[in-house]
């Protein structure tokens, strides 16, 4: 058979059955020989459980960036999606979500998978604050608490600094650690009660502690 220009010798990715076909309209090869075999493998791709092993087969992930990318051409819910296209989606909340498998995940989540082997074990934090960066630099597993005490000053504070309000003349200061709220004392001062505020964060969390 004569062959066209454009046409190639190929090895279907599902079957396994050589063939020659058109290139795709990025020059790139076509991976299957019927559209039979194609949606073959989008099948076996959402029937499959989310492991690190399924996850690198599918995707690739900077763990600079925390970027992730497709690794095989896949149809979307927006059409088609080529292989080397920037995976998932802002969320309303900040997050960075992918779908796999019909079902939606956070990116950071898989990012810790897809690092580690092992989904987190506990809340994962994002250290800088910043919910769409996914590098792995940027994560970190915490408790409940320790998620709490990294989190910014609520935009109706009076103070700019949390667990400190004018009360009755004073300043008061107070600290909240697994679900207990703390006393630390009444002060003349806006700064000596920061003081306080700080010392206490320090004593109780540590790395996980954020004053602004």
């Amino acid at each position: 058979m004569i062959r066209k220009p454009g046409h190639i010798d190929f090895v279907c990715a599902t079957c396994g059955t050589p063939f020659f076909q058109y290139n795709n309209k990025d020059g790139t090869p076509r991976k299957y020989c019927s559209y039979d075999c194609y949606w073959g493998a989008e099948k076996e791709m959402t029937s499959q459980e989310v492991t690190q092993e399924f996850l690198k087969k599918v995707l690739d992930y900077d763990p600079q960036t925390g970027i992730f990318t497709w690794k095989i051409t896949k149809r979307g819910r927006g059409g088609r999606v080529e292989a080397g296209t920037v995976a998932g989606h802002h969320s309303d909340r900040g997050y960075i979500t992918l779908r796999l498998n019909k079902k939606l995940y956070l990116a950071h989540r898989l990012a810790w998978l897809f690092v580690y082997g092992n989904w987190p074990s506990k809340i994962l934090d994002h250290i800088n604050l910043d919910r769409a960066n996914n590098s792995i630099a940027n994560l970190r597993e915490v408790t409940p608490t320790q998620n709490n005490m990294n989190m910014p000053v609520r935009c109706d504070s009076q103070t700019g600094v949390k667990g400190v309000q004018w009360d009755r003349g004073r300043w008061k200061a107070q600290i909240q650690c697994d679900r207990k709220s703390k006393y630390l004392g009444r002060f003349t001062t806006f700064e000596a009660a920061v003081a306080a505020r700080r010392a206490a964060e320090e004593q109780l969390f540590g790395e996980y502690a954020r004053d602004e």
